[in-house]
Parts: C-alpha cells; sequence; structure tokens
C-alpha cells in the first residue's frame, strides 16, 4: 500500500478537497473580477483563526509517528538518540510545496494528516545555518558540520552522508500572520499579505538520532572514532541550544519566528502524570567514577573500607548521608554499565547542553584508557 494510496482515502483528503474548492472559488472570482474574490478569503482566514486546534488522527502508528522511538541495543556502540518536546515563543512560518492555495503563503503539511509540519530536510537546514554560524566564531567545528550533515548540495566530489537522522515533528494548532509593508512616503500599509502560520504556544517534539559509523573509512581505528564522536556531542551541545532559542527555523527567523522557549514544554497525559519532557540515551558506558562518590573518598577514604554499619557509627549523621548517595550512585552507574546506556531526562536546553558535554568528556577518557570498541 503506497503512501500516495493512503492520502487520497484517509478523512484528512476531505479537508483537503474543501480547501482545494474555496481556493478554486476565490481565483475563478478574481479572474472574473467579482467583488466577492476578497471576501471569500476574509471567510478563510476567519476560519482558519477559529480551528485553531487540529484534530489529531486515532490511527494505531500515530503516537510512533509524533514521538519516534529507538532501540540503541541493535545499533553501534555510541550510538544517541535525543528527543524533547518544545514549545514555540514566536510563530512558526513555513513555505508549501503547494502551488494552488488560496494565498501565496501557505504552511507546509504533512500529505498523510495535514497537520502543520518540520520536515526532516528543514530541520537538517536550519541546523546547517546554525552551525554555520558557530563555525564563524569556533573555526573547529567545520570539519565537523561535513561528519554531522554530509556534503552541502553544491558539492559533487567524494560525496558523503552525514552521522545525523532527522525526523518530522508535528503541530496540532494553526493561525494567520499578517504582514503588511508599509508605502515608504505615505507611511501606511496597503496590501495586507497573509500567512498561515502555528502560533506561539504550540508544542511538538523534536527527534535526533546520531550514528556514529557513516564515514567509518575516514578513520579506521577506535581510538580515532572515539576522538571524533566526543567533538561531534560537543559541537551538538552548543548548536541544538543556539538552532532553537536563538537562530530558530522556519523563515523569518530574524523577525523573531521559529524560536522555542528555553525550558521543554512537558505533556501531562493523565491527571497528574508527566511525561519526561525531554530524554537522551547513548550506548556507552563510563568509567568515570560518580562526582558524590569522588567527593567522598577524597574527604573520608575508600567507599569500600567500611561496612555500612562501621560507616554509621563512624560519621555524624549528614555525612552518613552523604556516604549513602554516594553508594546509590555508585550502585546506578553499575545498573549503566550492565545495560551498556547511559540516559538523561533534561526539562532545559542548558540540562541538555551539560548532559552532552559531561558524556563527551566520558568518551576522551576512554580514548586514554583503551582503544574502545564497536559493535
Amino acid at each position: 500500500m503506497s503512501y500516495e494510496f493512503l492520502v487520497n482515502i484517509l478523512p484528512s483528503a476531505e479537508a483537503e478537497a474543501d480547501n482545494s474548492k474555496q481556493t478554486a472559488r476565490y481565483y475563478a472570482s478574481k479572474i472574473e473580477e467579482r467583488k466577492d474574490a476578497e471576501s471569500i478569503r476574509e471567510e478563510w482566514a476567519r476560519h482558519r483563526l477559529e480551528q485553531r486546534r487540529l484534530d489529531v488522527p486515532e490511527w494505531s502508528f500515530w503516537p510512533w509517528m509524533v514521538a519516534p522511538t529507538v532501540d540503541l541495543t541493535v545499533l553501534p556502540d555510541y550510538t544517541l538518540f535525543i528527543q524533547f518536546r518544545f514549545r514555540l515563543s514566536g510563530a512558526y512560518l513555513s513555505k508549501d510545496e503547494r502551488a494552488f492555495y488560496i494565498i501565496d503563503n501557505p504552511l507546509r503539511r504533512d500529505k498523510l494528516s495535514q497537520l502543520p509540519c518540520v520536515a526532516p530536510t528543514a530541520w537538517k537546514g536550519s541546523l546547517r545555518a546554525a552551525l554555520d554560524k558557530l563555525a564563524a566564531d569556533d573555526a573547529g567545528a567545520r570539519p565537523v558540520i561535513q561528519r554531522l550533515l554530509g556534503n552541502e548540495k553544491e558539492e559533487q566530489k567524494e560525496f558523503v552522508a552525514g552521522r545525523l537522522q532527522f525526523f518530522p515533528s508535528f503541530f496540532t494548532e494553526q493561525g494567520v500572520e499578517i504582514i503588511n509593508p508599509h508605502d515608504r512616503e505615505r507611511k501606511v500599509g496597503k496590501n495586507p499579505i497573509l500567512m498561515e502560520s502555528v502560533p506561539a504556544g504550540a508544542a511538538s517534539v523534536f527527534s535526533l538520532l546520531y550514528f556514529p559509523l557513516v564515514q567509518w573509512k575516514h578513520h579506521r581505528d577506535d581510538e580515532t572514532l572515539l576522538v571524533t564522536v566526543a567533538e561531534d556531542w560537543e559541537v551538538l551541545a552548543k548548536a541544538l541550544p543556539l538552532l532553537f532559542c536563538t537562530y530558530g527555523f522556519g523563515a523569518k527567523t530574524s523577525s523573531g519566528h521559529g524560536i522555542a522557549h528555553e525550558k521543554f514544554a512537558a505533556e501531562k497525559v493523565k491527571k497528574h502524570d508527566r511525561q519526561p519532557a525531554g530524554r537522551i540515551v547513548a550506548k556507552f558506558a563510563p568509567i568515570r567514577k560518580p562526582l558524590v562518590a569522588s567527593q567522598f573518598e577524597e574527604e573520608f577514604g575508600s567507599l569500600d573500607e567500611w561496612t555500612a554499619v562501621e560507616w554509621q557509627e563512624l560519621l555524624e549523621p549528614p555525612d552518613f548521608a552523604r556516604y549513602q548517595t554516594a553508594i546509590a550512585a555508585q550502585e546506578y552507574q553499575g545498573r549503566i554499565k550492565a545495560a551498556g546506556q547511559v540516559e538523561s531526562e533534561p526539562e532545559t536546553f542548558a540540562d541538555l547542553q551539560l548532559t552532552l558535554r559531561d558524556w563527551a568528556a566520558e568518551i576522551r577518557l576512554l580514548t586514554t584508557t583503551k582503544g574502545g570498541h564497536h559493535a
């Protein structure tokens, strides 16, 4: 069953057909120079504003499309999966590929659901733009850009794919923005321009997969691979907050469109049941001792020197609480090593940045202790 077939038979096809009929009425009125042409478009804009919230499809596969999951156990070591729910602080604008529409600036929509979306290619282009600006201040980021995103379109020789795999993001809200260019002499607007938008406050899910073995021929030994992985994660730690909170994505970002809040948007599924707003998973086992354990041992000696009962007798209650925290952290790290992957639930872009930097530091430690291995 083809994607095009699904597009034609699903209920969303009816809504698209209605839009096409309204568009046809508008252009027929324009050609015949009838006075009701603009009223047709005003009616369309009013309906768009009234229908801000859009219906979510009830398909069984829809939750996976919105928030895809990745099984890292079947992927190579040092694979990284990042997913978080972001909320817009400025309206999102984009350009659809449809040539026949009632206004000149329609939102890009998913053909299957007819929901506004950010396509994987759009995410890739926006991240490349953010990385290019980052490279202007940090020359070391330039070779990382090619590793992460591959060659640019214009490059024809030695074409390589990037290590990043993007997923689409869907919105369930829509709106209309009006831009009114002013006449320079009269200082008044005369031709208002309607633009479909996703309004500020709307939320969506961003998902990103880092696959480390792309471009493997350029660094066949494990140690070189680990160095490049650490560099890639450090650059991602800088680039993602810049993309979402500084430069933005979509159209007219210089006017504040396509910017997200610094704090992730937690989704409330049931009453008092909040899903994690962000999740990062990486397939590697850290070797560095937990910080709380290191700090305790610097002050009191090895955790294994005494039993828990003996430590309780030797330490004051606050220090014994530190001992228990250190033991818990050490046991947690043991479970991580057994699972072969680390996981974090950041709540802000600052948390995400800190986590990626910390994991990159762990990867660099691996290069000094062993050659590393990959599956």
